[in-house]
């Protein structure tokens, strides 16, 4: 995904999109769908590195590097309680 000439409201649309792409139900431990969309964090860096690409302009090669040097501590601060995902809704914060 490539964009030129993109604003605020374009990088809320591109987060928007891959998120809800990258986001899945939750289920309950006997595997009961919850209605709740959850981020993963596997799904969650994978996520991050393509709106990194599209949204704020870094080129391919840059943005292993960027998410090796922050992603971490952006993941951690999200998911206080070390569950492994984070609510649909805090995604766009994140």
């Amino acid at each position: 995904m490539t964009l030129s000439a993109h604003n605020g409201a374009d990088e809320d649309e591109i987060m928007d999109n891959i998120f809800s792409r990258f986001s899945k139900e939750g289920r309950t431990p006997s595997g009961h769908k919850t209605g709740q969309k959850l981020l993963l964090k596997d799904d969650a860096k994978i996520a991050a590195g393509t709106i990194l690409e599209a949204a704020h302009k870094l080129k391919p090669a840059e943005v292993p590097g960027y998410l090796d040097s922050n992603f971490e501590n952006a993941w951690a601060h999200f998911d206080q309680n070390h569950e492994g995902w984070i609510r649909y809704e805090e995604t766009h914060t994140f």
